[in-house]
C-alpha cells in the first residue's frame, strides 16, 4: 500500500498499481455479479476470462517493469473488447462501463495515445450501440429485474473505480508536489548559501539588492569593491569575503551611506555601522602590515674577543 504513495518509486509505475488495482477489482465484482444475477452462462465466462487476464497483465507490469505494454494490453481488452461485448449482449444495463473506458483511457495514456485510442473506442462504442439496437442477439435472457440488477451491479461497479482512481492519483500528486516543494528549497538555500560557513553568498545579495531596487529605494550609491573587503582577511584564500558577508552589511555599503535622520531602516542603521567597523580594522591592518613591512632586520653579529696574551 505504501508503494502507491512512496514518491522514490517511478510515477508511471505507481499510476500502474492504480490501474492494475482497479482493473482487477472491478472485473472481480463484475463477475461476482454476473453469476449471481445470470449464472455460469457463456458471457459469465468471458467475463471470468477477462479478469484472469487483466490480473495476469497486472502481475506481469509489475514484475518486469513493462507497465506501459500491460497498461496498453489492459485498456485495449477492456476499451475494445471486453465492454462493447457486455454492453451488445445486456444492452442498457452496461453503458457506463463505456464511460469507465474513457477514463482510463484519459487517466492512464499519453496524450497521443490518449487521443488515438479514444477516437476509436467513441467509433467501436457508438457501432456497439447501433448494433444492439438493429440486430440483437438472445445469448443471454435479460428480463425486467435482471436488467435492473445488472444496471445496479454496473452502476456501483464504475462507481467505486471513479471514485478510487480519482482519490489515490489526487494523494499521489499532493505528495509528488510536496516533494517537488521541499527539494525546491533545499536547492535555493544551497544556492543561496555559502557551502563552508552556512551565510548568505553573493548570488542572495545580488537578489537582494535587485528586490530593494524594484521596491524604489533611492539615495547615492557608489559600487562596493569587493577586492578592499577581500583584503581584510587575506587567509580566506581564493574565496572572497563577499561570499560570506551577510545581505544587510554588503547593503549598507552598496545602497547608502545616508544619515538616520533621513529615514533608515534600523537593520541598515545597524549594518552601516557594521560596514563602518569593517572598514576601520581594514585601516588597522593595513596601517601595521605597512609598518611591519618598512622595518628592517639586522643579523646581529657577535665579534667575540680575542684571548688576551
Amino acid at each position: 500500500m505504501n508503494r502507491l504513495f512512496d514518491t522514490s518509486v517511478n510515477v508511471g509505475l505507481r499510476q500502474f498499481y492504480v490501474l492494475g488495482a482497479a482493473g482487477s477489482i472491478g472485473n472481480l465484482f463484475g463477475f461476482v455479479g454476473n453469476v449471481y444475477i445470470y449464472g455460469l452462462s457463456a458471457p459469465t465466462i468471458f467475463c471470468a476470462l477477462c479478469t484472469l487476464v487483466i490480473f495476469g497483465m497486472t502481475f506481469w507490469g509489475i514484475r518486469s517493469r513493462h507497465v506501459k505494454r500491460a497498461a496498453y494490453v489492459i485498456i485495449t481488452l477492456i476499451t475494445f473488447f471486453e465492454f462493447p461485448i457486455l454492453y451488445y449482449i445486456y444492452q442498457t444495463g452496461t453503458i457506463v462501463y463505456m464511460v469507465l473506458a474513457m477514463v482510463a483511457i484519459a487517466t492512464f495514456l499519453p496524450t497521443t495515445a490518449a487521443v488515438i485510442f479514444g477516437c476509436l473506442a467513441f467509433l467501436v462504442d457508438m457501432s456497439a450501440v447501433i448494433l444492439a439496437y438493429y440486430h440483437p442477439v438472445d445469448v443471454e435472457l435479460v428480463t425486467a429485474e435482471s436488467e435492473l440488477n445488472s444496471m445496479i451491479c454496473s452502476l456501483m461497479i464504475v462507481l467505486f473505480s471513479v471514485f478510487t482512481i480519482t482519490i489515490i492519483l489526487n494523494v499521489q500528486q499532493k505528495k509528488q508536489a510536496e516533494e517537488l516543494t521541499s527539494l525546491s528549497r533545499q536547492l535555493e538555500q544551497a544556492a543561496d548559501h555559502d557551502a563552508l560557513t552556512g551565510l548568505y553568498n553573493r548570488r542572495y545579495l545580488n537578489r537582494y539588492l535587485e528586490r530593494l531596487a524594484q521596491k524604489g529605494i533611492t539615495g547615492p550609491r557608489r559600487p562596493m569593491n569587493m577586492t578592499r573587503i577581500t583584503m581584510i582577511f587575506p587567509a580566506a584564500g581564493s574565496v572572497g569575503v563577499s561570499d560570506r558577508v551577510s545581505p544587510t552589511v554588503a547593503t549598507a555599503e552598496t545602497i547608502s551611506y545616508r544619515q538616520s535622520s533621513r529615514g533608515l531602516p534600523v537593520t541598515e542603521i545597524r549594518s552601516t555601522v557594521a560596514v563602518n567597523a569593517i572598514v576601520s580594522a581594514k585601516k588597522k591592518i593595513t596601517t601595521a602590515v605597512r609598518m611591519f613591512s618598512s622595518m628592517t632586520f639586522r643579523p646581529q653579529t657577535t665579534v667575540s674577543e680575542s684571548p688576551r696574551m
